[in-house]
């Protein structure tokens, strides 16, 4: 109930949800552009904010197979949202041929200790037009 300045009433109701930071995750998985011929930029949300982050980029063919994987260290991490950029070449430097891809983004947080203290990932397609 709130009242104005000549003291007229009104109710009304709203409801919404506190989401519990506690549980690490991320956010908003995407590359960009997709389609793409040259190069795309993974990018993405997470909240493991001022920790240390190792971030895994992971691609894989439709059948499976692991033909590239992209590895960065950011200490620390005081940004809620990072990219990482992949030049569509394989684990041997040779490009990809054009079709669909799928990729895993993976996030471990490094504890005060140095130890692993939790992981996240997400997993979505890319495609490649050569």
């Amino acid at each position: 109930k709130a009242w104005d300045a000549l003291n007229n009433s009104s109710e009304e109701q709203i409801e919404f949800i506190v989401a519990d930071e506690e549980v690490e995750a991320i956010r908003r998985v995407y590359n960009y552009p997709n389609p793409f011929n040259e190069s795309t930029c993974f990018q993405f949300e997470h909240n493991f904010v001022n920790r240390d982050i190792d971030i895994r980029a992971e691609i894989y063919t439709v059948k499976g197979q692991l033909v590239k994987t992209l590895f960065q260290s950011i200490k620390p991490s005081s940004s809620l949202s990072r990219d990482l950029k992949w030049d569509g070449r394989d684990d041997f430097g040779s490009p990809l041929a054009s079709g669909v891809y799928v990729y895993r983004i993976k996030i471990n947080a490094i504890g005060n200790g140095g130890f692993l203290e939790t992981t996240a990932s997400d997993l979505q397609k890319l495609v490649i037009l050569r």
